[in-house]
C-alpha cells in the first residue's frame, strides 16, 4: 500500500479479543442495566413523577427499528441488546402512565 502510514496495520490478537468481549457482553448487557435504575425508583416507590412520558416512548419507538435493522444485518447482539431495552423502555412507560 502506498503512503498508508501504517493505518492498514494488522492488529494483534489479544486486541481482537478484547474488541469482541467488550462488544459482546459490556455494551450489550451494560446500556440495558443502565435503563433499570429507572425501573428500581418507579416500581418500588410507585413514583414516576419525574420521568417524561414523552420521551420514554419515543424511546421505545426508536428502539424498534433497531432490531429490524439487526435482524436484516444478521447482527445478533443488536438483535438482543435492543430487545432487553426495549422490554425494560416498555416498563419504565408502563410505570409511567399508572404513576405519573
Amino acid at each position: 500500500m502506498v503512503n498508508s502510514f501504517g493505518l492498514h496495520k494488522r492488529r494483534p490478537d489479544n486486541h481482537r479479543k478484547l474488541k469482541k468481549f467488550f462488544d459482546k457482553f459490556v455494551i450489550a448487557f451494560l446500556i440495558p442495566l443502565a435503563h433499570t435504575f429507572h425501573l428500581l425508583k418507579i416500581w418500588p416507590y410507585r413514583d414516576a413523577s419525574k420521568i417524561s412520558k414523552i420521551s420514554w416512548s419515543s424511546f421505545i419507538v426508536f428502539s424498534l427499528f433497531w432490531p429490524v435493522y439487526g435482524i436484516i444485518h444478521k447482527e445478533k447482539l443488536i438483535i438482543i441488546m435492543y430487545v432487553f431495552l426495549f422490554v425494560i423502555q416498555a416498563i419504565i412507560v408502563l410505570g409511567g402512565f399508572l404513576y405519573g
